[in-house]
């Protein structure tokens, strides 16, 4: 049995036991270093606790893979500033690099897959960004057209690069198909071959950033009174999750049961502060917000957790955080079960490998 097979399986077996993902006694983090230089960001993660992201060199910004412990550049050649965006549980990671020479030179979406690198190409400009990958390999991102001055969303699939129009941007693509990302300034959701506009939280504009395969939807949005929150979307409402106290929170990413992670602000507790707030990675569950930095272990390299970009399945949270040195690094936050949770995760393995078992037990002849 493949190991991502075991991965989902034990996932439906804590969902069928009714594991409740909220119930955490404590978390572990791991700073997961950088490629040489004095900073690191991670923008994903899997459910087999693969990690993608940006870390710095002495000289460049490379998009890197986290596995097995080890970090390493999975950059195109040549590249100067990149990073890895998102990785499906097969391993495959779209990435935006730009070549030597500066943020200035239009950068190139790539997929990486089974350590081969390939370029998706553009819709006739000099630029297009990978932004996201689904379980079957489809990569969503953009382009630009011919004059690069026309930006679409894209997808690429099977060596063919599709163009999204309305899309401008496409952010992000469920097991499905569903799509979501911006068009003409609002959030916006593909779905059964039609495109529908989300709305925002009272304002003129919004982003939808990521999906998952139940159609929730997460991103950012303008509320009435200007200010851009974190929403989700479902069941065909937007929902405002709110700040920290602050005047603004960006979503993310969103799990398989719903968990919200993101950046939120935070007044500063410095009296007079510039700015006078700060960013603080959240989780949303169970209609709260929680400041990530209030479940950071004791004894941890990091001081403070500013942004969560990616949670998988299992509520394990990749994000970007300042060690105690002041420089910035990605870091994973993982959740340390309880000791029932261990007993229910071990009677679901135990039922599953019986039932494997029995099923590919030969038949024996009367």
């Amino acid at each position: 049995m493949s190991t991502r097979l075991l991965a989902r399986l034990t996932l439906a077996c804590l969902l069928l036991l009714g594991f409740n993902f909220g119930a955490r006694a404590s978390y572990s983090i791991l700073d997961l270093g950088t490629l040489g230089g004095q900073f690191s960001e991670a923008r994903a993660i899997n459910n087999l606790g693969q990690v993608v992201g940006a870390a710095a060199t002495s000289q460049a910004l490379l998009p890197f893979l986290y596995s097995a412990g080890q970090m390493i550049s999975i950059a195109p050649p040549g590249t100067a500033y990149g990073t890895a965006t998102s990785i499906n549980d097969v391993g495959q990671v779209t990435i935006h690099a730009s070549p030597i020479g500066g943020p200035a030179i239009p950068g190139r979406g790539y997929l990486f897959s089974q350590g081969q690198l390939t370029d998706i190409g553009t819709l006739g400009g000099s630029y297009s960004s990978a932004i996201s990958i689904n379980r079957h390999g489809v990569v969503v991102g953009d382009s630009f057209l011919p004059g690069d001055m026309i930006r679409r969303g894209i997808s690429f699939s099977g060596g063919t690069l599709t163009d999204l129009a309305p899309f401008v941007v496409a952010s992000d693509i469920n097991a499905s198909g569903q799509i979501v990302g911006g068009t003409g300034g609002k959030a916006a959701l593909y779905s059964g071959g039609s495109i529908l506009d989300l709305g925002t939280l009272g304002g003129a504009v919004s982003f939808a950033i990521a999906i998952n395969d139940a159609g929730q939807v997460v991103g950012r949005a303008q509320t009435g009174t200007g200010q851009t929150h974190a929403f989700l979307y479902s069941g065909g409402s937007m929902t405002d999750l709110g700040t920290l106290g602050g005047s603004f929170s960006h979503a993310w990413d969103i799990n398989a049961v719903g968990q919200v992670v993101g950046s939120a602000a935070k007044p500063s507790l410095v009296p007079g502060a510039m700015p006078p707030e700060v960013s603080h990675a959240f989780l949303y569950e169970n209609g709260t917000m929680i400041d990530l930095n209030t479940l950071l272990p004791p004894g941890s390299s990091f001081r403070s957790l500013d942004i969560a970009f990616g949670i998988n399945d299992f509520g394990a949270i990749a994000g970007s955080g300042t060690r105690l040195d002041g420089s910035v690094g990605a870091f994973v936050l993982t959740p340390v079960p309880e000791p029932q949770t261990h007993a229910m995760l071990l009677a679901g393995l135990g039922i599953l490998c019986a039932a494997l078992r029995s099923r590919n037990r030969p038949a024996v002849a009367l």
